[in-house]
């Protein structure tokens, strides 16, 4: 008998959600108190369990629709038998166990977002939360390669951090790293290592990434611009020793004027140390436009 998945109650003065992640696919097998779907708010996460064991039979609302509280989100049969496509021949031949799987179709081919996500099912059991989901595109961790240590090898937070550890992202997927670049030449002894660095250029199409910023994104954004607007801006100050900067300064000091006619200055190393602070927190070189976050891949400054 089909029964209802309905939004439930997602606390005090929010009456709608987007759907971020559905944790179960059709035709999967499910328990009665098992997370079927994720759903982002303005506020908050909320779980939406399985009223009852049986078979998910439907899913009505897919990931990014808005869905209201009491909405209809999908169905479960407690019957046990699996949707799938094959309903007329189970139904010639006896119905196939609840616990057969759906075959799902081959990666292979592929665009490589659709063979991304797929990766990330195979190795995480097809649950990654949004939370890590928002945390990964933000830093620019691969999901494939992040084992999950959640409930049924869900990829969570936790994992995620894990994954770009105290220096940075570790595990960053292809299209946030830049192409391999062949090896600068190495200076003479005693000489400067002066000069841009050896880097393939980037094509236009490459320069950027966009992601679509989610609800609770969205809803910070809005008030962090209603604060610049009603709140004090202030300045701080913080002190750096500059002990080793002026060393190297001093060590290539003579052989940079001779080679450019003016003395090395503190900006050289001032851009070199945003432009590493940025590669290691991608999120404050980003941008907003409209409802998309878009990383840059590229430094002016």
């Amino acid at each position: 008998m089909p029964i209802d998945i309905v939004v439930p109650e997602m606390g005090e003065s929010i009456s709608e959600g987007t759907v971020a992640a559905w944790l179960k696919s059709k035709g999967d097998a499910v328990s009665e108190g098992e997370t079927l779907v994720e759903l982002e708010t303005d506020k908050v996460m909320v779980e939406v369990p399985a009223p009852v064991g049986g078979t998910l039979l439907e899913i009505l609302k897919g990931q990014d629709d808005t869905v209201e509280v009491g909405e209809v989100l999908g169905r479960i049969d407690t019957d046990g038998v699996p949707a799938t496509d094959g309903g007329a021949s189970a139904a010639a031949g006896g119905a196939p166990s609840a616990e057969t799987p759906t075959p799902r179709p081959s990666v292979q081919g592929a665009a490589p977002e659709t063979a991304a996500a797929e990766g990330v099912r195979t190795k995480a059991s097809g649950a990654v939360g949004p939370a890590a989901r928002i945390l990964a595109e933000t830093h620019g961790v691969d999901l494939a390669r992040v084992t999950g240590t959640g409930p049924r090898g869900n990829v969570t937070k936790e994992d995620v951090q894990a994954a770009i550890g105290p220096g940075g992202a570790k595990a960053i997927s292809p299209p946030i790293s830049p192409p391999a670049s062949p090896p600068a030449a190495k200076p003479a002894p005693g000489a400067p290592a002066l000069g841009p660095p050896a880097g393939a250029q980037r094509a236009p199409g490459e320069r950027e990434k966009r992601v679509k910023m989610s609800r609770l994104r969205a809803r910070i954004a809005e008030r962090l611009v209603e604060a610049q607007h009603t709140a004090a801006i202030l300045t701080t100050f913080n002190e750096v020793d500059m002990g080793e900067v002026m060393a190297v300064r001093g060590r290539y000091k003579e052989a940079f004027r001779e080679k450019y006619g003016m003395p090395i200055g503190f900006m050289s190393f001032f851009t070199k140390a945003c432009i590493e602070a940025l590669k290691g927190f991608p999120a404050v070189n980003a941008e907003l436009d409209g409802d998309e976050v878009v990383y840059k891949h590229y430094y002016d400054i």
